[in-house]
């Protein structure tokens, strides 16, 4: 063979061959930078976590604050006996309450003394039933009439019953009575003038219906007072 020639004039682009075969993975690249945060999105809500792991023992807290005393426990069972030497006596105690009654004891017998001397008169006993009736009395003696006479006085003190009669009762002296537009006056004479008890109204006034009414509309009592004055009264 001769020698190499020359080198030729730079030919022309040549046609594209044909896509290679894929080649393998390569290597992951660079982490990026963070991307721009995205829309909410609309979704479903998934189904809830299982339950985590328990998380260590924290710190003790702070010491609360005191508590309300507690309601008392019930009684401890007896103690051991304990090995101390015996202790002095006590102080006496208070005295203690009275108990029940025993049971009644059997009788004793027969005692021997002198006898005592008289009880004191009982109480008067409640009344009796009321009797059978008896025989008819013999005929009394003649009485005497009795009369009722009056004696005022115009004093404070009370007169005194004239010679030979008996005093009933003593009172004070009504003189006139007003009641219902009528009028009623008293015998001084007459023993309805002593009345043993002093009322402003010592009267009622009755209607045909027996309907009877008490200090109604003009009622009005005088009275026997006395003449003396103010200042000779006790």
């Amino acid at each position: 063979p001769g020698r190499d020639g020359f080198p030729g004039v730079k030919g022309d682009r040549g046609l594209n061959g044909s896509p290679g075969l894929t080649g393998a993975r390569g290597p992951p690249g660079d982490q990026g930078p963070p991307g721009l945060k995205g829309d909410m999105g609309i979704g479903i809500p998934g189904q809830p976590g299982q339950a985590g792991q328990p998380g260590e023992q924290g710190r003790p807290g702070f010491p609360g604050a005191k508590g309300h005393a507690g309601l008392p426990g019930p009684s401890g069972p007896p103690g051991a006996p304990g090995m101390g030497r015996k202790g002095d006596i006590g102080l006496p105690g208070p005295p203690g309450l009275q108990g029940p009654s025993g049971l009644p004891g059997r009788k004793g017998d027969q005692g021997y003394g002198l006898p005592g001397p008289p009880g004191k008169a009982g109480l008067p006993g409640a009344p009796g039933f009321p009797g059978v009736k008896g025989d008819l009395g013999l005929p009394g003696d003649a009485g005497t009439n009795m009369y009722l006479i009056t004696r005022h006085s115009q004093t404070i003190q009370v007169p005194e019953c004239p010679f030979g009669t008996k005093k009933m009762w003593e009172g004070y002296s009504l003189l006139h009575m007003e009641g219902n537009e009528r009028a009623h006056g008293q015998d001084l004479g007459m023993a309805g003038s002593c009345l043993p008890k002093f009322s402003p109204m010592p009267f009622l006034f009755c209607d045909v219906n027996f309907v009877c009414n008490f200090a109604n509309r003009d009622d009005k009592s005088y009275w026997l007072s006395t003449v003396s004055t103010q200042r000779d009264l006790p």
